[in-house]
């Protein structure tokens, strides 16, 4: 069922078959992302046309052999070979000059394709794959620029090849015999009904079995990805039979396919070939009455079955084009969505040293994918330069929203937010989120070592910058434990390491990129009540003159925060000192007893 449209012009839908798929201009794309290299371009049409001129020169030859060759003698006979081995030396040299240049052309042009592609999804904001799953972008990445990439190189030299034996062939059956070749033009209509006729159910499966590609996909990125939760409730088989079931719909929908493309060619062959074998019983009755030569039906038969073998090649690659094409109109979709947070055309430029003011003016929020629902209702924050905020409530209360809307990966629908005084919509979001640091809840690993995960929020820096980053976040205990040290290779998303662990290394990142703005949530949520203390004790040197916001659901974290905002639905309910709300018994106190009983009913147990 296809998603409903969204504001990036729609969202990416690779199960239905839409009317503009009919058309190969979609192929375009790759003629744009081709003309940089317009040299290489006629450099391979000119190896195209002489290998097209040498291999329709084999013709010639075969008239000239028979119809003096053997008249002449041996010397005529010698002249002829000569002629010959000339023609096959300028056949072989500009075949591996075509072949050698469209090849290279295609693996330029798809490399650049994708480097375009992954320019234009990292920079889109968040709300875009709310809409769209991350399992059909990458889609459009690897398979369908890998399928285009088979038709920009050996597809395009081939279709080049026949389409220019095609027209050159037709030219010499005009000169050889004109009669036949009127014959042979009858024929093409034929030639061209098959086309039209399996045509768009080509097209039409083409971009089913792409779908069904994609869904295979998605099953499989996500069970990898969450292959501990799979195994923990023992559900391999399941899995298993969920994406065999998907690879067998992938195979039903190939087959529907081969069988359409082997009915086009079955068609276009059958034609072709027919019309030679019904040119030659007339061209022989011709040459039995004296009205051509046997050297001018020799050479015209070749002439025709290259037409047609060209004809025939050409109805394959149609094939490929269209599902090129369909893939073309793929990415094409995604190289024109638009990110919804826009760059000014003037944007505002932050102080060189800002002071971290912060401040949400009637903001009123709803996510794209539920517009309905306000997150956050006409609310107000104002947050000093300095000061230290907790934001506490129950989930769903708002709290990593404002996270996502201090960072610009959303835009309030009204009011605004402000940073050091600046409307953050007037800002370069680039610029404002060099001055942020995050620690997510979820720190995120690099399948990189030690030193480039930790440098990733500022990859020119030092060693002992980076050593020292990490003895603030209490990291160098375990990183000096690893085989290697800093140059350990953590794994993909850090599989070697302990959630501790890996909260660790993503607090010494953000110590490192030293931000006017530190944004922890639940920052010590994966550790121990040891390593907890030795982090706070850290973390109260990082955060001294300089503006934070914490969200925590373990309340023990914030006590000693300058103010505790507490969220209930998108509205400010109460703010205070941990004493003040204590005493005012509201929320917090109430979630502060819950937490803190149930704290010391686990240190009896």
């Amino acid at each position: 069922m296809a998603r409903k449209s969204s504001t990036y012009g729609g969202s990416l839908d690779v199960s239905s078959e839409r009317a503009k798929s009919k058309e190969l201009k979609h192929l375009k794309l790759l003629f744009n992302f081709a003309r940089p290299y317009w040299k290489t371009m006629i450099l391979a049409i000119i190896a195209l046309i002489g290998a097209a001129i040498g291999t329709l020169g084999i013709g010639r030859v075969i008239q000239l052999l028979i119809d003096r060759g053997f008249e002449e003698g041996s010397r005529g006979l010698s002249e002829i070979i000569i002629l010959a081995y000339l023609v096959v030396l300028i056949i072989s040299v500009a075949t591996f000059m075509r072949y050698y240049l469209v090849m290279w052309l295609g693996e330029r042009v798809v490399s650049d394709l994708r480097a375009s592609i992954y320019k234009k999804v990292i920079a889109l904001s968040p709300s875009y794959f709310e809409i769209n799953k991350t399992t059909e972008v990458l889609s459009r990445i690897s398979i369908d620029t890998t399928l285009i990439q088979s038709i920009v190189g050996a597809g395009a030299s081939i279709a080049l090849r026949n389409l220019m034996l095609l027209i050159g062939g037709l030219i010499m059956l005009n000169i050889t015999s004109f009669k036949l070749s009127l014959l042979i033009m009858i024929s093409v209509p034929l030639i061209i009904l098959p086309l039209i006729i399996f045509g768009k159910r080509v097209r039409s499966l083409s971009r089913e079995t792409q779908a069904a590609i994609a869904n295979v996909n998605s099953v499989a990125d996500e069970t990898l990805k969450e292959i501990r939760t799979v195994q923990s409730y023992v559900r391999e088989d399941i899995e298993f039979s969920r994406f065999v079931g998907r690879v067998n719909s992938s195979f039903s929908k190939a087959k529907k396919q081969i069988m359409a493309r082997g009915l086009l060619t079955f068609a276009v062959i059958a034609v072709a070939f027919g019309s030679v074998v019904s040119v030659l019983w007339i061209g022989a009755s011709d040459v039995m009455v004296g009205d051509m030569t046997a050297g001018d039906l020799g050479a015209f038969v070749v002439y025709a079955i290259m037409t047609a073998a060209s004809a025939a090649a050409l109805s394959e690659v149609y094939g490929d084009l269209q599902k090129a094409a369909g893939a073309s109109e793929r990415i094409s979709e995604l190289l024109s969505a638009k990110s919804n947070i826009k760059v000014p055309n003037n944007p505002l430029k932050i102080n060189t040293n800002p002071h971290g003011n912060l401040e949400f003016k009637n903001v009123t929020f709803a996510y794209p994918s539920r517009p309905e629902i306000n997150v956050l209702n006409n609310f107000s924050l104002e947050i000093k330069s300095g000061e230290t905020v907790a934001l506490v409530g129950p989930s769903g209360s708002g709290k990593s929203t404002i996270f996502q809307l201090i960072l610009r990966f959303y835009d309030p629908k009204s009011g605004y937010i402000s940073f050091d005084n600046l409307n953050i919509i007037r800002v370069d979001p680039r610029e404002l989120r060099s001055n942020i640091g995050v620690v997510p809840q979820e720190p995120v690993i690099f399948d990189t070592d030690v030193w480039k995960n930790i440098s990733y929020s500022k990859p020119n820096a030092s060693e002992a910058e980076i050593i020292s980053a990490a003895q603030v976040a209490a990291a160098t205990e375990f990183i000096d434990r690893l085989p290697d040290g800093y140059n350990t290779n953590l794994g993909e998303r850090g599989v070697k390491l302990s959630g501790g662990q890996k909260q660790r290394i993503a607090i010494a990142r953000s110590v490192l990129h030293n931000p006017s703005l530190l944004l922890l949530d639940e920052a010590t949520s994966s550790l121990d009540t040891e390593n907890e203390s030795i982090i706070q004790a850290s973390l109260e040197k990082v955060l001294k003159n300089r503006t934070t916001i914490i969200i925590a659901h373990r309340l023990s974290t914030i006590q000693k925060a300058d103010r505790i905002i507490v969220l209930d639905k998108g509205l400010i309910i109460s703010q205070g000192t941990h004493e003040e709300l204590m005493k005012e018994g509201g929320l917090y106190a109430k979630l502060s007893k819950m937490q803190f009983k149930n704290i010391n009913l686990r240190e009896v147990n």
